[in-house]
């Protein structure tokens, strides 16, 4: 019973958590596509670093908007439905999550608190599918 229980708080903690990353990144990603000089979300393109491949935002938002926004949302419906190998799809988007910060890091001008945040999040990701792969591969 009780492993039941940790089973299903897991999964649930990956639901909030993949939600709580959709729907900001949703807001966010459209805010940059919608406004690409950043000014939206109190930022400047001055946060760009000269070698940054983009001198505004509206790509960022886009990949932003899909990749951690409408997948992240996708992902927590096939956790929430348990759709055959969710749990590769809760580390894969933990991955997701940890480079994209990687690559942000790179391109911008400082560190963020948000940074570490969502790079948290991206880990406890990680470890929540990999709890849910043992889970499921271990004889029941």
């Amino acid at each position: 019973m009780k492993k039941n229980f940790l089973c299903k708080a897991i999964r649930i903690t990956a639901i909030v958590l993949l939600l709580l990353v959709s729907v900001n990144a949703l807001l966010a990603g459209y805010s940059f596509i919608s406004d690409p000089s950043g000014s939206g979300l109190g930022m400047s393109t001055d946060y760009l670093k000269e070698s940054a491949p983009f001198n505004d935002y509206f790509i960022p938002g886009i990949a932003l908007f899909t990749v951690n926004g409408v997948l992240s949302a996708l992902v927590a419906f096939f956790v929430f439905r348990r759709i055959s190998h969710y749990e590769y799809l809760v580390w894969m988007q933990g991955c997701i999550l940890i480079g994209w910060i990687a690559i942000q890091l790179t391109m911008v001008t400082s560190v963020h608190p948000l940074h570490y945040i969502i790079t948290s999040t991206g880990l406890i990701l990680v470890v929540i599918g990999m709890f849910l792969i043992g889970k499921n591969k271990a004889p029941h």
